[in-house]
C-alpha cells in the first residue's frame, strides 16, 4: 500500500515540475538554456521533493520545498525579477485552488470530509492526480492557443486531443462511485493504478502531440529552405549565362578591334562610327573576371554593383581554383548569401563608413571565405550563433540556414566574430 502512496506521490511531482516547466515557457516564450540541462535541474528538484515528501512528511516543509522549486524552474527562462516572482505566485495559488476544486468535487461525490478522503487509497490517488491532470491540460490548452498563429495549429486537432482527458475525467468520476461503496482491497489497487496509467497516457498524449508538430513545422521550414536554394541556383545559372555571353562579346570585340584599326587608315570617317559602335558595345556589358569561373564571377559582379549602387567600398582577394569538386552553384549560394546580409548591414551606416571585403583562397584541401563588413551596432552571437533583426525572423532565417546546410554538405566550418565596428564571417567548405 505504501508504495502505490510514494508513486503516487513522485508522478504528483513530476507532474507539477512540467506544469511548471510548461507555464514559464508559455509566459516568458523564450528558454534560457538546453533542454539537458532543464531535465538535470528536473530530476534533481524532484528527487528533494521525494525526499521532504516521503521521509519528512511535514505540509509545511514539503510546501516550501515546491514554492522553491517553482522559484528555481523560473529561472531556466528570461523573466524579469518582477516578472518571475508575480508569475511563480500565480503558479502556486493556481495550483492550490486545483486541488480545492477537486477535492471539493471528491467530498460532493463521496459525501465524505477530506481527512476520510485522504485514508482511502483511491481517494487519495484520484484527488492528487486528477488534480495535477487538470492543471497540465489547461496550461497546455492556454500555452498551445497563445502559440497557434505562430504554428498555425488547426483547431480541429483540439477535438482528439482533449476527448482523452475528458474521458479519463468521466472514468474517475464512474470509478469513484463505485469504489466508495467497496471494501475490497485488492480491487481499490486495480482502479489506483489504472489511475495512474490513464493520467500518465494523458501526459504522453501531450508530448506526442506537441512532437508530431514540432516534426511537421520541421519538414516545411525544409520544404522552403530547399525551394529557396533550387531558386538560388537557377537565379545563379541565368548570372552565368550572362556572364558567359558577356565574355564572348569582349571576346569578339577584340577582333573588331583589329579589323578598326586597318579601317581607320583606310577610310578614318567609317572607322570612327564603327569606334562609336564598338563602344556602345562595350558600355552594355560589365563583364569582370574574379576567379574565371562564370557562375561565381556573375555573381560577384551583380554583387558588386549594388554596392557601387549604395556607395558601398568593396576591396577583394580571390584565389579560386578553376578545377573544384565544390560545386560552384553551392559556393553561389553561401557568397550570395553572405554578401546580401553585408549589404544590408552597411545600409544602416553613413555612406563614408560603408564597406566590404572578400577573400577567398584554398588551404590544406578546404576553401577558406571570410567576409568582413562594417556595422552599426553589436551583433548578437550566441553558441556560434547570430540573432535576426528582421520582423519575420522563420523565413529571413533560412539565408543563414541555407549556408549552413551546404557548410554541412562540404563537412565545413562556419564562425562569427566581431570587433568594435567590424563583423566578420568564415566559412570553410571541403573542397579536394
Amino acid at each position: 500500500m505504501n508504495i502505490l502512496y510514494n508513486a503516487v506521490n513522485v508522478i504528483s511531482i513530476i507532474l507539477e515540475l512540467l506544469i511548471t516547466i510548461d507555464y514559464f515557457k508559455t509566459v516568458s516564450k523564450k528558454k534560457e538554456i538546453r533542454s539537458w540541462k532543464i531535465i538535470t535541474v528536473c530530476c534533481v528538484l524532484t528527487i528533494v521533493n521525494a525526499v521532504a515528501l516521503i521521509f519528512v512528511n511535514i505540509q509545511e516543509i514539503t510546501t516550501i520545498v515546491m514554492i522553491a522549486s517553482i522559484f528555481i524552474l523560473s529561472f531556466l527562462y528570461k523573466l524579469s525579477t518582477l516578472k518571475r516572482i508575480i508569475f511563480s505566485a500565480i503558479l502556486v495559488v493556481l495550483l492550490i485552488l486545483s486541488e480545492m476544486l477537486i477535492g471539493m468535487l471528491l467530498t460532493v461525490i463521496s459525501d465524505s470530509t477530506v481527512e476520510e478522503l485522504r485514508s482511502n487509497l483511491f481517494f487519495y490517488i484520484q484527488g492528487v492526480l486528477i488534480s495535477k491532470l487538470f492543471m497540465f491540460v489547461m496550461i497546455k490548452l492556454f500555452g498551445y492557443f497563445s502559440i497557434r498563429s505562430e504554428t498555425r495549429i488547426s483547431a480541429w486537432l483540439f477535438i482528439p486531443l482533449f476527448t482523452m482527458p475528458i474521458a479519463t475525467f468521466l472514468v474517475a468520476y464512474v470509478m469513484s462511485e463505485y469504489m466508495y461503496r467497496t471494501k475490497d482491497l485488492s480491487l481499490m489497487r486495480i482502479a489506483a493504478i489504472s489511475v495512474i496509467a490513464l493520467t500518465v497516457s494523458n501526459v504522453l498524449l501531450f508530448y506526442l502531440f506537441e512532437l508530431q508538430i514540432r516534426e511537421a513545422e520541421n519538414r516545411s521550414k525544409e520544404m522552403l529552405l530547399h525551394q529557396q536554394i533550387q531558386n538560388k541556383s537557377d537565379y545563379y545559372k541565368e548570372l552565368a549565362e550572362k556572364q558567359r555571353l558577356s565574355n564572348k562579346v569582349v571576346h569578339d570585340l577584340k577582333n573588331q578591334l583589329f579589323a578598326l584599326e586597318e579601317l581607320m587608315k583606310s577610310d578614318p570617317l567609317s572607322g570612327a562610327q564603327e569606334f562609336k559602335k564598338i563602344t556602345n558595345q562595350l558600355l552594355s556589358v560589365s563583364a569582370m573576371t574574379f576567379t574565371g569561373i562564370d557562375s561565381i564571377d556573375a555573381l560577384i559582379t551583380a554583387k558588386k554593383q549594388k554596392m557601387q549602387e549604395n556607395d558601398i567600398q568593396f576591396t577583394h582577394r580571390l584565389c579560386v581554383p578553376k578545377e573544384m569538386s565544390l560545386q560552384p552553384l553551392d559556393f553561389c549560394v553561401v557568397l550570395g548569401n553572405l554578401l546580401d546580409n553585408a549589404i544590408e548591414a552597411n545600409e544602416k551606416l553613413p555612406k563614408n563608413d560603408r564597406y566590404i571585403s572578400l577573400s577567398a583562397n584554398q588551404k590544406q584541401g578546404y576553401l577558406s571565405v571570410q567576409i568582413s563588413n562594417a556595422v552599426s551596432e553589436k551583433v548578437r552571437i550566441k553558441n556560434n550563433e547570430i540573432s535576426t533583426t528582421k520582423r519575420n525572423k522563420e523565413i529571413h532565417g533560412f539565408g543563414l540556414q541555407s549556408v549552413k546546410e551546404i557548410v554541412e554538405k562540404y563537412d565545413g566550418t562556419i564562425s562569427f566574430e566581431q570587433k568594435e565596428s567590424v563583423f566578420t564571417v568564415i566559412v570553410m567548405l571541403k573542397n579536394s
